[in-house]
């Protein structure tokens, strides 16, 4: 377990990380969705889609906010091992060996 005095710092360290993940991800999304104008559609040859609205779409939806919403439990849980207290699937901190892992 890590001490109480290096858990805030790395709270904040990965806190911080997902929002900037989050805000990049919204973003990339949104030009995705917009068209991609710029980004050659050869780049799609070979997979199920037409045009980079979907690949945006998941990309806005999924993966920003999962970012934000870890960001976001980092911030508001703090003391807790999560949001499900036995799990600790949130709070990588309660678990140190699997944040090296990851």
């Amino acid at each position: 377990m890590l001490k109480q005095s290096t858990e805030k710092p790395i709270r904040y360290i990965l806190g911080s990380l997902l929002i900037v993940l989050a805000v990049n991800t919204f973003s990339g999304g949104y030009y995705g969705m917009a068209g991609a104008k710029g980004v050659p559609g050869e780049w799609l040859k070979g997979s199920p889609f037409s045009d980079y609205f979907i690949p945006g779409l998941f990309l806005f939806i999924v993966i920003g906010v999962s970012a934000l919403f870890a960001g976001y439990s980092l911030d508001k849980h703090q003391g807790k091992t999560g949001i499900f207290p036995q799990e600790g699937w949130i709070n990588p901190t309660a678990r140190p060996r699997e944040l090296v892992i990851i």
